[in-house]
């Protein structure tokens, strides 16, 4: 058996020290003891598309995995921090799997840039904090037709809009409105001849 003090020596393995320990099976720790258990956090590994730098939207899924098998049994966090500081929710689902794979996921809701801190044991895990650069999505066609239509200057106007078309009225005494002379109004006597009149270019014709 080895002795008390040869316990500090890093060259004892574990299996000398248990069967020191087990001369002693009513042992207690003294209270007070320091007693500091080893943390394994830098054999926790983080991989996934979800922890590269670039490639993210706002509102899409990012999703990343954590192995723990080499690190051992112990609590895994993460904590999402966005562009302002403020925290936003991560859901870990534990896989069971013979790795003990954690699957990870958030949405990010603004652009910026994120950082993305793994823990075990209440220790950062190698390589954390993760940084990834979140975008805005790219404008869809749709998008563009509706910004170009309300930028300025776009706005639609009478001559934009399909020209009214109407039947069978008597064209007597109607205000013809040119929007190439706004400030030349008149009231005119249309030709009669005809019952049908279509609008056509930049004249509206309304009847009384």
């Amino acid at each position: 058996l080895i002795q008390p003090h040869e316990m500090i020596n890093p060259q004892v393995d574990e299996q000398s020290m248990m069967t020191y320990l087990s001369q002693y099976p009513n042992a207690q720790l003294k209270p007070g003891a320091p007693v500091k258990p080893k943390n394994y956090a830098n054999q926790v590994h983080c991989y996934g598309s979800g922890l590269d730098h670039m490639g993210h939207i706002v509102d899409k899924p990012v999703i990343f995995h954590i192995e723990t098998c080499a690190a051992g049994l112990g609590k895994v966090d993460v904590i999402v921090v966005n562009p302002n500081g403020q925290t936003e929710e991560c859901t870990i689902e534990f896989r069971e799997d013979i790795n003990r794979t954690y699957d990870c996921v958030f949405y990010p809701t603004i652009n910026g840039e994120y950082k993305v801190i793994v823990t075990f044991n209440e220790q950062e895990v190698r390589n954390s904090p993760f940084i990834i650069n979140v975008d805005l999505p790219e404008p869809t066609p749709d998008m563009l037709v509706n910004d170009e239509i309300d930028a300025p200057g776009n706005e639609n106007t009478p001559s934009d809009i399909e020209q009214p078309f109407y039947e069978n009225f008597n064209p007597t005494n109607a205000i013809v409105y040119d929007r190439q002379e706004t400030a030349n109004i008149k009231i005119t006597n249309l030709d009669e001849e005809g019952d049908d009149l279509i609008l056509q270019e930049d004249h509206i014709y309304y009847a009384h």
